[in-house]
């Protein structure tokens, strides 16, 4: 049993793994890739939001604009209707 003690003592006293130097430059290049991805990411939660926002934007700029279109050309179509009628009627008076 002298053995197998001295075979514990040993691998109790050492380390499981070993640590690996720690580089810098490889360090430094994950942090920017985690730091870029972590941008992306929020990028892309956001995106949807913003596009809403945009869209809302120009609907609440242009809608007045629309709606006195809208009426100039019911204002239209109703002396166009006036004036067909009346050249309708004409001939018969």
């Amino acid at each position: 049993m002298q053995g197998s003690d001295s075979l514990y003592k040993r691998m109790a006293t050492q380390p499981m793994f070993k640590e690996a130097a720690v580089d810098s430059e490889l360090e430094h290049k994950a942090k920017r890739v985690s730091d870029k991805y972590s941008e992306t990411v929020n990028i892309i939660a956001n995106e949807p939001s913003l596009a809403f926002f945009r869209i809302q934007e120009h609907v609440r700029k242009t809608l007045p604009q629309l709606v006195d279109q809208k009426h100039e050309v019911e204002d239209i179509q109703a002396k166009v209707q006036g004036t067909c009628l009346m050249l309708i009627m004409l001939p018969m008076l």
